[in-house]
């Protein structure tokens, strides 16, 4: 069913105000709350923020939630806890702490890298990786 409703200021803020900051969650909030058996989709509710001019205020919340969750890690840090340390580590320190390596390449052509201090036996433990060529005295790929 098409959406004939229309929604006032107030009620886009409010969507706004309790939504997780997203246009489905407001569409969700304003079809629950304001809509009254209509559905309001995410392109009503992208028109509405826009109509009111309301962009900033659905990033800014989402700034706001962001920096409530960083208060919350900090506290857990600060409190010892040792899981939250390790998570935060190996999201920001990655190439210290992280248990994985991310490797983009966009550009279609081989990847070449150096496991340097890994033997051939250790890097045929892991069964993510495929390579061909190894030097088994140096544990490098071979010329």
């Amino acid at each position: 069913m098409a959406n004939n409703k229309n929604y006032t200021e107030e009620q886009v803020r409010e969507a706004i105000k309790h939504s997780d900051f997203t246009y489905s969650s407001v569409a969700n909030y304003l079809a629950r709350h304001f809509s009254y058996n209509y559905k309001c989709d995410n392109e009503t509710a992208t028109r509405y923020i826009k109509k009111y001019h309301l962009e900033a205020e659905l990033a800014g919340g989402e700034m706001e939630i962001s920096a409530l969750a960083y208060g919350n890690i900090r506290r857990a840090i600060e409190k010892g806890d040792v899981k939250t340390s390790k998570w935060w580590l190996e999201r920001i320190l990655r190439e210290k702490f992280a248990n994985e390596i991310i490797v983009h390449n966009d550009n279609k052509e081989p990847l070449n890298i150096n496991f340097e201090n890994y033997s051939k036996a250790d890097i045929e433990k892991n069964p993510n990786i495929e390579i061909g060529g190894i030097d088994e005295s140096e544990g490098q790929q071979g010329q």
